[in-house]
Order: structure tokens, then sequence, then C-alpha cells
């Protein structure tokens, strides 16, 4: 994306040799996004959540990791501006505190399932499960984010491709300079709050139908990745024959 682009550029490569192509898997989500809206969301909620009550919202948290290239990176520090519970200085159990406690507060209450990162086990969040209505692990999750009302995570690369199934998403940051962590976040295509007091007011909007979607897509995903980096490769090839 342009932030990744901009990033090389100021560290000094040349602005012709550096190409915001996107992301090949953006194209596999927007060709699977028109065969589940064939299928229809109501169908696919009623396999993939088969507990579902009608009348409940479905919120999806995508959990994350706490840890990293730079692991102090994802624990408490004086920046904070979320405490979650004081239990825990792991980012992703103090954000997931966060969601649980104020969503309880909504009515109708959220149905709240907890989609669990890749390299986590449900033992990671044992203490968490009795507090959501359902756990999801494994498997693709993309049919699980299509049937969210809102899907609510921190600055995993699966809220843009929320966005792109055209979900409403929200993203929930301890510290306000990790919008930058993804460029979705950053270009404003996916709403962030890093307060409480923010988080209990869009979770609000978003049980009522009616928080607000980010600024337009196509300032973070650029379609056609692909066919891009092939015309790019051969235009830098061919200016470098002598």
């Amino acid at each position: 994306d342009e932030l990744t682009r901009q990033t090389y550029l100021d560290i000094g490569c040349r602005p012709e040799r550096v190409l915001a192509c996107g992301h090949p898997l953006h194209d596999a989500v927007e060709l699977l996004r028109a065969d589940l809206e064939n299928e229809g969301r109501d169908a696919i909620r009623a396999r993939v959540l088969p507990d579902w009550p009608p009348g409940r919202p479905v919120f999806v948290f995508l959990s994350e990791t706490s840890d990293g290239l730079n692991a102090a990176q994802f624990q408490r520090s004086s920046e904070y501006t979320l405490a979650g519970r004081g239990t825990s200085n792991e980012r992703g159990k103090i954000v997931l505190e966060e969601v649980i406690d104020v969503a309880s507060t909504m009515w109708p209450r959220p149905y709240l399932v907890l989609r669990l990162h890749p390299k986590q086990s449900r033992e990671d969040v044992a203490l968490y499960i009795p507090e959501v209505d359902a756990v999801s692990d494994g498997g693709a999750p993309l049919e699980l984010v299509f049937v969210a009302d809102l899907v609510v995570g921190m600055t995993t690369s699966l809220l843009l491709e929320a966005v792109i199934l055209g979900r409403p998403t929200l993203s929930v940051l301890p510290r306000a300079v990790e919008s930058r962590w993804l460029g979705g976040i950053d270009a404003g295509v996916i709403p962030a709050v890093t307060r409480r007091e923010g988080l209990r007011s869009a979770l609000a909007l978003a049980v009522a139908g009616k928080l607000a979607r980010g600024a337009p897509l196509d300032r973070a995903v650029r379609f056609g990745a692909i066919r891009d980096c092939v015309a790019f490769v051969n235009r830098v090839a061919g200016a470098a024959k002598p």
C-alpha cells in the first residue's frame, strides 16, 4: 500500500523502483465476496453460527497474540489509554477485556464471537471463554467475518479483508501510534478508537446499525496486484537493458 511505499522512499529507495501494487489476497477476497453474496448472509450465518439467537447483533472479535519482533511493543506501557481489568499486561488481553466489558452493557447484548489467531489455542484465552458466546478457531475465517454485524480487532490484516467483504469494522487500539501498523487504519478506511468512551460510543452505534463506515476502500486497497506487478517488473527490466 502507499504507507509501505512511503516507508521505502523514506529510507532512500528510488521512486521509480517502488510500486504500491496491492496484495493478491485482496483480489481473492473480492472474488469470494461475490460467492458469499450469492449464498446469502442468512444461510451462511445459520451454518457457521447455528446457536445464534435471532435479534442479537453478531460482533466478531479478531484476537491477536501479544508478541512480535519487538516484544515490548505488545505489553502494557505508560502510553496506554486502555487499561483493561488490570490483571494482564498483554496487549491482546487488555483490548479483549475492554471489548467484553463494554459489550456486556449494550442492549440488545451483542452475540460476541471470539475468533482466535492461528497461533493461539483455547487454553491461551481460557479465562475469557465463559464471557463470550462462541469461540472460532481453525479453518478459514472469512465466512464468519461475512456474517458479522461488526468486526472488531486491533491491527490484524483480517480487518481490511472484512472491509473488502463489505462489513462494518472497528479497530480498538491501546495507543494511537499503533494506527500506523495497518495501512487501512492509517488511511481512515478502518475506524479506530483508543479510549473506553470511544469504544462505548462505537459499539452502541453498531448495535443500532448506525456505526459510520470509514474512508473509501481505494485509499488502502489496490486490486489487480499480480497484473500490476508483472507490468512493473517488465517495465523495470526493459529499462535496465543495455
